[in-house]
């Protein structure tokens, strides 16, 4: 059982929007923000309630967990299994810092093993990149890298008028921090997901409409999702693998894999087929909305794409363009 820094973030963003509703008044919550004490107690019940978001009853909150803050640990596994003379059943390491140096904690995180480590901090947005800049060269400048770790960052900007989230993942393997849709302003996430909602409906309708031997193909500045309508036998689907991407992009994760097995995608294959893409070969009838829901949480949740706006499209049938004005999205040149 592992939990990703795309999951831990996203129950993040969704527990904390709840914490807002049920305040009865929000300048309260804001005024706890603006006391460190004050911060340092809610988030203490936070986490307890963001640990039992993952599989309720079997994830657990330690606080004080040797030099860390608080520990996400799975309570099924044997407390002697080891791993880096580390216990095993430590799901994610946090660090919570109200002061003005969260790269000290940061690098209390690089010392341990985990499949997550996770640093909240607050810090005023122009002094960002210059913690960020800190904390990358940490991680490159670090020895023992694991394609198994992820490094989550998720800072508070704690205004007037309520508190937003911003959440940047890197891995120690690229060590490059990509900023993510979550946990962001609760009106912006629920923004995106309108233009989500729409976007899925409108794709749904132009794959249906796909002829035979049409190819449409769906990207933004770093991945793909391209489609062949096959007439009577159906649609093909496939979706970028690392096997694909160009050298320099970032790769996908291990948990990026598991998260498109769990999305229906069949995986890259090495036999005499050559499928080098994640892909799946549907017959006819081809659920349409359900293809289009599964392309937008490949987007969203494996390539973290915020918006569909950052989209591109092509289609064409051998050389001949087509237009597809209905996705609303920018052709590709």
């Amino acid at each position: 059982m592992r939990i990703s820094g795309l999951e831990f973030s996203e129950n993040f963003g969704t527990l904390f929007a709840e914490r807002q509703r049920r305040a009865a008044d929000p300048a309260t919550l804001v005024r706890q923000f603006q006391d460190r004490t004050a911060r340092t107690e809610f988030m203490k019940s936070f986490l307890d309630e963001l640990a039992d978001s993952f599989w309720t009853g079997r994830v657990r909150c330690e606080r004080e967990f040797r030099s860390i803050d608080f520990c996400f640990w799975d309570t099924r596994d044997p407390w002697g299994k080891m791993k880096y003379r580390q216990p095993l059943y430590v799901l994610a390491l946090i660090e919570h810092e109200g002061g003005p140096n969260p790269e000290e904690e940061f690098w209390k995180l690089l010392h341990w093993y985990a499949p997550l480590k996770v640093l909240i901090c607050y810090q005023p947005w122009p002094k960002l990149q210059k913690y960020f800049n800190e904390l990358r060269g940490m991680v490159q400048d670090f020895l023992a890298r694991s394609q198994e770790e992820q490094y989550l960052v998720i800072v508070g900007d704690i205004r007037n008028d309520g508190v937003g989230w911003r959440g940047w993942l890197t891995t120690s393997q690229d060590a490059d921090f990509e900023e993510m849709i979550s946990p962001p302003a609760m009106k912006e996430q629920a923004s995106a997901d309108q233009e989500w909602r729409k976007f899925t409906g409108d794709l749904a309708l132009c794959l249906a409409g796909l002829r035979d031997e049409q190819v449409l193909i769906l990207s933004s500045k770093r991945y793909y999702i391209q489609f062949l309508g096959k007439g009577q036998l159906g649609m093909w689907a496939e979706a970028e693998s690392n096997a694909c991407i160009e050298p320099g992009q970032v790769k996908l994760s291990t948990d990026a894999y598991a998260v498109m097995g769990r999305l229906g995608w069949n995986f890259p294959t090495s036999d005499a087929s050559g499928e080098r893409n994640f892909f799946v070969d549907l017959s006819n009838p081809v659920d349409f909305g359900f293809l289009a829901e599964r392309v937008v949480q490949t987007f969203r949740r494996v390539y973290h794409i915020h918006n569909p706006g950052q989209l591109r499209y092509n289609s064409f049938i051998d050389r001949t363009d087509i237009q597809l004005p209905m996705l609303c999205l920018n052709r590709e040149e």
